[in-house]
């Protein structure tokens, strides 16, 4: 039999990103019947860090979390460190406790879960002077396929949040989000549309050039909502996911 045969690699996708610093067995999250694993990406710079899920089968790519996805702390290194810690909210998927090293001097440990998040988004910042394409990427889950999605958004925070039923949407209603609410696909073309049949879909927008430096720190937070084509029944709602503006 031979041993020390290369089965796969992964590699950075980022300048110092550390990749591979750590890494953690999760069990089997994609239902294939075969163990994953997670590998973080912390970055050394003051930055983004990112836990990514790889398939144990393939080696593919499944998902992956950035810090600021969890905290909604632009600078942090999310993923310094990493160890699995079994399923504590009993949802099926593994739990894992996270080290996160902020920015400028002080660390604290997150527990997150695998399970895929719904709204995930690149990148997490945009240039005021420059502009820049943002992309979202709405994986609601193949019970919604066929739904009507709506992304709002709030420039306010996601906290008090507003509560549609039994559905959580950590948005206020401030003035941009009631702009997106009566202007759909204006503002944000694809804000509003059909999920497809795995339940899934993608928004891109730009932030035009030019904008006022005075905006500059503002956080611009995104969740969406699934409604029953047929009925117009509120299905689900996101987590959020912001976006800072910067010079």
């Amino acid at each position: 039999m031979k041993t020390g045969s290369l089965i796969r690699e992964h590699k950075g996708s980022y300048l110092n990103e550390a990749v591979g610093q750590g890494l953690a067995g999760v069990g089997d999250i994609d239902g294939d019947r075969v163990p994953d694993y997670a590998v973080m990406g912390p970055k050394k710079n003051p930055d983004d860090g990112r836990v990514v899920f790889y398939s144990g089968k393939t080696g593919k790519q499944l998902f992956y979390f950035r810090g600021d996805d969890i905290t909604g702390a632009i600078y942090s290194t999310f993923g310094w460190a990493l160890r699995p810690v079994g399923d504590l909210d009993r949802d099926g998927f593994p739990d894992l406790v996270v080290q996160v090293y902020s920015f400028p001097n002080y660390s604290y440990l997150l527990v997150v879960s695998s399970r895929p998040r719904p709204l995930t988004r690149d990148p997490s910042r945009l240039s005021l002077a420059k502009g820049g394409k943002q992309l979202f990427h709405l994986a609601a889950g193949p019970a919604q396929a066929g739904k009507f999605y709506w992304l709002l958004g709030s420039m306010s925070g996601v906290l008090p949040g507003l509560w549609l039923g039994p559905h959580f949407l950590p948005l206020n209603p401030d003035a941009y989000f009631l702009h997106l609410l009566a202007a759909p696909n204006s503002l944000i073309p694809g804000s509003l549309g059909l999920l497809d049949k795995n339940g899934r879909a993608e928004i891109a927008w730009t932030l035009p050039p030019g904008l006022p430096a005075a905006l500059s720190g503002k956080v611009l937070d995104h969740a969406y909502l699934v409604l029953d084509p047929k009925t117009l029944r509120l299905d689900l709602a996101s987590n959020p996911v912001p976006l800072l503006l910067v010079k």
